[in-house]
């Protein structure tokens, strides 16, 4: 995550293409549970080689709906709740 909090970065394919999206359009600051989770869940999918899902309207609709609730600072509950959330659509 950028230190903006509004950015992100990654490395999304091979060779190793560096990649950076700013999101300056919203209309309020994405609170730290949502940002928490967020890093979470793009992590998790990362590990589990799933990263198509995100491509996957239904299946993002349904994790964002399940994770839009989570806003705590504590970043291993809302890590636990990634993890149970991709469990439970599938990966």
């Amino acid at each position: 995550m950028g230190r903006d909090g509004c950015s992100l970065h990654g490395i999304v394919r091979h060779p190793y293409d560096l990649w950076k999206v700013r999101h300056t359009h919203h209309l309020r600051r994405y609170k730290a549970g949502h940002v928490i989770v967020l890093k979470a869940l793009f992590d998790q999918l990362t590990e589990a080689k799933a990263l198509d899902r995100l491509g996957d309207p239904e299946w993002l609709g349904a994790a964002v709906a399940k994770l839009s609730s989570y806003t705590s600072w504590y970043a291993p509950q809302g890590n636990r709740l990634v993890e149970a959330t991709i469990k439970s659509l599938g990966t």
